[in-house]
């Protein structure tokens, strides 16, 4: 289980927002809210990404596969190749 460690105390304003800077909280972070039985409030850092890359996260089989394709690239398994050379080599039927 995670630790928590006491930082600042925060107040609610008028509109019932806090502030988080003197957490140490950057401008502009995104954070899932959960509150426990007892009112403890978790707040947890989300990263938002473009619903056309939602597939890689769901698909185990894609990300494993773009996974490979760093691994290739870092030891060095790949061919540099233009796209003009690709074509060259396309079936047109």
């Amino acid at each position: 289980m995670k630790t928590f460690r006491p930082v600042t105390q925060a107040v609610v304003d008028s509109r019932r927002r806090i502030s988080l800077g003197k957490a140490g909280v950057a401008e502009d972070t995104r954070y899932e809210v959960s509150i426990s039985d007892d009112g403890d409030i978790l707040l947890t850092p989300l990263a938002t990404i473009p619903a056309r890359e939602r597939l890689i996260w769901e698909r185990p089989d894609i990300m494993a596969s773009i996974d490979q394709g760093f691994s290739d690239v870092a030891a060095g398994r790949v061919t540099r190749r233009s796209f003009i050379h690709a074509l060259e080599y396309e079936d047109v039927d």
